[in-house]
């Protein structure tokens, strides 16, 4: 398979199996963590985050995503509603 013209084209004389394949890495790669966002600290901020990351002994990226899965547990809660 290749792509032409943003259309994937069969090479003669393969099989299917580069389909496949390709459709299991495309879907492997959706369960990727590729996104991110960003915020800006003062430097107060910035040294209160740094404390609880090391307190919690998680990098700063464990401790963001963590807090955020955690809010949107407790927004999705029948009790928040």
């Amino acid at each position: 398979m290749r792509l032409i013209n943003q259309s994937w084209v069969r090479d003669p004389g393969r099989s299917d199996t580069g389909c496949k394949n390709l459709a299991a890495e495309a879907a492997k790669r959706a369960k990727y963590r590729v996104n991110y966002f960003g915020t800006k600290l003062n430097e107060g901020e910035l040294r209160a985050f740094e404390a609880l990351a090391a307190k919690r002994n998680q990098t700063q990226g464990e401790l963001i995503r963590g807090l955020i899965m955690a809010s949107q547990l407790a927004y999705s809660s029948p009790h928040h509603r």
